[in-house]
């Protein structure tokens, strides 16, 4: 619930425009039945989504931090860039913490977006 289901919910509306047809949905869950704690309303919407998406992979047997890990690893090797709704500034533990480093580890060019303001910064770690 959030930023990635936000995002995916985004692309499928932009894949009704003809310009937009050839971008794949592809989803990455770190277990099956990750949303189960999840309300009825954001079930759906995930339902919703998981149908339409061109792919959908479940990266993880169980529900573990490691499972998390082995998802945000796996979006990171799968990309050529990123783009994070995240504050660089005041770094919180968190999944995307975790997934920026590992992009920035990587090599990958980063555009952030900030969660409250809309900013948006880029950092090209390739030019470090």
């Amino acid at each position: 619930m959030g930023v990635d289901m936000w995002a995916a919910e985004l692309l499928l509306r932009m894949k009704e425009q003809q310009a937009y047809q050839d971008v794949e949905l592809c989803l990455a869950l770190p277990f099956e039945g990750y949303n189960a704690d999840w309300d009825d309303w954001h079930r759906k919407r995930m339902d919703f989504i998981c149908r339409y998406a061109e792919k959908v992979l479940v990266l993880g047997e169980m529900p573990s931090s490691e499972s998390y890990k082995k998802r945000n690893y796996y979006m990171v090797e799968q990309a050529g860039h990123m783009i994070a709704v995240y504050d660089n500034a005041h770094n919180m533990r968190s999944g995307t913490q975790q997934t920026v480093n590992y992009a920035k580890k990587k090599g990958l060019q980063i555009i952030y977006i900030h969660p409250d303001t809309a900013q948006v910064t880029a950092e090209d770690i390739t030019k470090k």
